[in-house]
């Protein structure tokens, strides 16, 4: 499996009335906010990427993870490997 860190953008949602001040000042922060996940590759489709951020294999050699994180591709700014 392949090391890397995946850099994405979050998704932002509000419920509550808003206005358009503090709509632009929530864009402007959704756009400055990058995030970082570190792990392996499971699995990557045009669709998403699923990373592993910690995984061992058993002694059956299968493979085990305590933890995963499934992203979609659009909101992924770049991939690096590690």
């Amino acid at each position: 499996m392949k090391h890397v860190e995946v850099e994405w953008k979050d998704i932002i949602s509000q419920n509550d009335w808003t206005d358009a001040d503090d709509l632009d000042k929530a864009i402007a922060k959704a756009i400055a906010e990058t995030f970082f996940t570190t792990g392996y590759i499971y699995e990557k489709t045009d669709d998403y990427i699923v990373i592993l951020p910690s995984a061992s294999f058993n002694e059956d050699d299968e493979l085990e993870s305590a933890s995963y994180e499934i992203i979609p591709m659009g909101v992924v700014v770049k991939i690096t490997p590690v």
